[in-house]
């Protein structure tokens, strides 16, 4: 716990690779006694931190996202934006947030429950150094891959969990064609199969923060099948003007699944302007 710049208490916990990332975290977060919570790893540095302190008055918001931003010095990374920090005091559904998940954790109320009311903050950041180089990220991703597993087996309706056994999936069939020259083989089709199976059952035509970032590997694995048709869509709303939004590119595995996809985007950008008090 970081108290005026020092550190007031240094609390052990045990190896997160046997008993995962959630325990040790929340063993922490039972010694402390703040009110918000703020959580980093070693391999990160918070940017501009005094910029916080105008969002810690009492407000709507259980929590911030901020952007995490992943330096690499032979690709680039979009930022990830999880909710680092957040109120010890319980949610409006009277639960307190804790850390949930074997690998890939986030505070929530309890599983698929969300972590309240939250924003992402614009004028803070995350520099994050663990993915400097493709041999680096391999390593984590062979370190994380077993734990995932245990994941699956630990919280089987996990929604944010299937995200990440999508794009998994996914890289293991990268790692694998660059291995073999490019060949399909059953391992991969069983993979890309099991991926647009998840994107079906979890996140397609649902209005969740995850769907475009699970779309992506959907579309990777109709690709590599050599399924579906390329679709190119930019869908913008608003009462004066829209403006368009940068054309998202995906392949589809099925009109159905385009469909269902469009449906929900559409029909989530009308309601603002369609509902009472809108």
């Amino acid at each position: 716990m970081l108290l005026r710049g020092r550190v007031d208490k240094v609390i052990d916990g045990p190896d997160p690779r046997q008993h995962g990332f959630e325990t040790p975290r929340n063993i922490g977060l039972a010694g402390c006694a703040m009110d918000w919570v703020l959580w980093l790893d070693t391999d990160e540095c918070l940017t501009d931190p005094l910029n916080l302190r105008k969002y810690l008055r009492e407000n709507t918001y259980h929590g911030y996202g901020i952007r995490q931003h992943h330096f690499a010095v032979d690709t680039t990374f979009t930022p990830d934006m999880p909710v680092r920090l957040f109120r010890r005091r319980p949610t409006p559904n009277g639960k307190a947030l804790k850390w949930h998940g074997f690998v890939h954790e986030h505070p929530e109320s309890g599983i698929n429950e969300g972590p309240g009311n939250v924003i992402v903050l614009g004028d803070v950041n995350i520099a994050h150094t663990g993915y400097l180089a493709e041999s680096g990220r391999r390593q984590r991703f062979m370190r994380n891959f077993p734990m995932l597993q245990r994941d699956v087996q630990e919280y089987p309706d996990r929604v944010l969990q299937k995200h990440f056994v999508m794009r998994d999936n996914v890289q293991l069939c990268y790692y694998e064609l660059q291995e073999n020259g490019g060949v399909i083989t059953p391992a991969i089709v069983a993979r890309c199969n099991e991926t647009i199976g998840l994107y079906r059952q979890y996140f397609l035509g649902k209005n969740i923060y995850m769907a475009v970032d699970s779309m992506h590997w959907y579309s990777e694995a109709n690709k590599m099948l050599g399924h579906g048709f390329d679709v190119s869509v930019s869908l913008s709303a608003d009462r004066l003007q829209a403006k368009p939004e940068a054309p998202r590119n995906v392949r589809y595995a099925s009109a159905e699944d385009f469909e269902a996809d469009m449906r929900a985007r559409t029909n989530a950008l009308s309601a603002q302007f369609t509902q009472e008090y809108a």
